[in-house]
């Protein structure tokens, strides 16, 4: 039977093959500044893979889901006075 460890965080964040993958990077975040962030898996030499953007912020895209959803200005002010969203 083949066994493997079993790593914790710190352990696979320095692992060498990790660091030599540049498989975290660091990104800037609007609120949060520089943060480390998993970087793709996908290594491709003519076309690289780039990372997107920063995760959003809590509510940031509300305004256009709900209109996307249907929802007119109004509704969605009211929605937002009786702190729904």
């Amino acid at each position: 039977m083949l066994r493997a460890p079993v790593y914790n965080y710190a352990e696979v964040f320095a692992d060498p093959q990790v660091e030599h993958n540049a498989m975290v990077v660091e990104q800037q975040h609007p609120t949060a500044g520089p943060i480390k962030v998993i970087n793709t898996p996908m290594k491709l030499s003519e076309t690289p893979a780039q990372l997107g953007p920063a995760a959003p912020r809590l509510g940031e895209h509300t305004q256009e889901v709900l209109e996307w959803l249907g929802y007119d200005t109004a509704h969605i002010e009211r929605l937002r006075q009786e702190r729904v969203v």
